[in-house]
């Protein structure tokens, strides 16, 4: 693992490299001449640009500046955790039947006093089933378990619906469900802002007895933990978006959609 991202770190800077000035140069730690000192340096760095990264990417999906200033209130004393929900259901439309032609045509000669060709083609009577599937999916930020209206905040929200055609009178998919129900804490991230709400705050305590190393501290276990907890979220939300348009795409033929493909990833990533 440790050559595997030495690797793509190493690519990386290789990028960095077109945006940098002549003057500045991106290089492994280990290629650097520094002091014990710095390697707690750098791992504040690189913990202050996770959080920033993330700041980022939650912003785009709705957690402006007036919704942050709320959550870090609610983080005072609670927990707050983002919210994915989505439902879907599937419900019969009609019955389609159409003929369909095959396109080999068969020509017998028939012999005798006159010679004369005959021509037949077979026809193919195809019956379609019509569904009606629709999703609705919701992204909030929620204090506690959010029992209470006041304490949750709806930040993306978006509901669609295609027709899926099948060969036979089976539901494709569930009559109505619950897809997916993913929570993810972020109450770390929010006690770990400064006053502005754009910035992350992060520092070792290196005076502390259970500071042992750069690595081994009281400061970046609580980060890490907070991360692996927030990872299985991510991942499980990415992969039911991108499950979620192939459950349309396998279903439905392609004259169904007449040009206006369900795209259910588009009001979050």
């Amino acid at each position: 693992q440790t050559h595997q991202f030495e690797a793509k770190l190493k690519k990386a800077i290789q990028e960095v490299k077109l945006l940098l000035d002549a003057q500045k140069t991106a290089r492994l730690p280990s290629a650097h001449h520094h002091c014990y000192e710095d390697k707690y340096h750098l791992v504040e760095r690189v913990s202050l640009v996770t959080l920033a990264s993330q700041l980022n990417c939650f912003s785009t999906l709705g957690l402006g500046r007036d919704v942050l200033a709320q959550a870090r209130e609610w983080a005072q004393s609670s927990q707050v955790s983002l919210r994915f929900r989505s439902q879907e259901k599937c419900t019969f439309l009609r019955e389609e039947t159409r003929t369909v032609e095959d396109p080999t045509k068969v020509v017998n000669e028939v012999s005798g006093g006159l010679s004369m060709g005959l021509t037949s083609k077979t026809v193919t009577k195809v019956t379609q089933f019509i569904w009606k599937f629709e999703v609705s999916y919701e992204l909030e930020l929620i204090r506690g378990v959010g029992a209470d209206a006041s304490e949750r905040r709806l930040l993306q929200r978006r509901s669609s619906c295609e027709e899926l055609t099948t060969g036979s009178k089976v539901l494709p998919h569930p009559e109505s469900n619950i897809a997916i129900r993913k929570e993810a804490n972020i109450t770390y991230l929010l006690q770990h802002l400064a006053e502005d709400l754009a910035t992350p705050v992060f520092q070792i305590d290196r005076s502390s007895k259970h500071c042992k190393t750069p690595r081994r501290n009281a400061e970046v276990e609580e980060l890490l933990s907070y991360l692996q907890t927030l990872a299985p979220w991510v991942s499980k939300v990415t992969q039911y978006l991108a499950e979620l348009q192939q459950k349309v795409v396998k279903a439905a033929t392609a004259n169904v959609f007449g040009g206006h493909v369900l795209v259910p990833s588009l009001p979050l990533f």
